[in-house]
């Protein structure tokens, strides 16, 4: 399931809370430095488009909640998790943009901030401007996950 935490502390303060002792609690986050070059060219779009505050508005918050792998051994150890697993999986991919826009969570939420007759044209520029950017072997694509799972003493 793919969830929006905003706040990940109480979140994951209640999963402590609410396990047995020798219960586990899992995440699984985007993390710092995930999409950077997308979340660039976002940024650069929803510039041209200050019609489509909410565009922008989302980009800003989608960039905004990542956070790195040591602020998420941060979080699991304050909400009462020292026995944990933590660790991240950094890849490079080159692709051709459109495949951010078509398999993305972060696409889904950032077209539901524009209004429906917006939604084509700027997809169409989020690609133009990453086939600018591309290399001979595509679009660099940066993907960076943080997997974690805490285990209640």
């Amino acid at each position: 399931m793919r969830a929006r935490i905003p706040n990940k502390q109480k979140a994951l303060m209640e999963m402590h809370r609410a396990l047995k002792p020798g219960g586990q609690a899992a995440l699984l986050s985007y993390g710092r430095p995930v999409y950077q070059e997308v979340i660039s060219i976002a940024l650069e779009v929803a510039s041209r488009h200050p019609e489509h505050t909410s565009f922008m508005e989302a980009v800003v918050e989608f960039r905004d909640d990542l956070i790195g792998l040591e602020a998420v051994v941060d979080l699991f150890e304050s909400a009462g998790f020292m026995d944990h697993r933590i660790y991240g999986r950094h890849m490079v991919l080159f692709l051709d943009p459109s495949f951010w826009l078509e398999r993305g969570v972060f696409w889904d939420m950032w077209r539901s901030s524009l209004p429906l007759d917006a939604v084509d044209g700027i997809r169409d520029e989020l690609i133009a401007e990453g086939r600018r950017l591309s290399e001979a072997r595509g679009f660099k694509h940066t993907s960076y996950n943080i997997i974690a799972v805490g285990v209640k003493a």
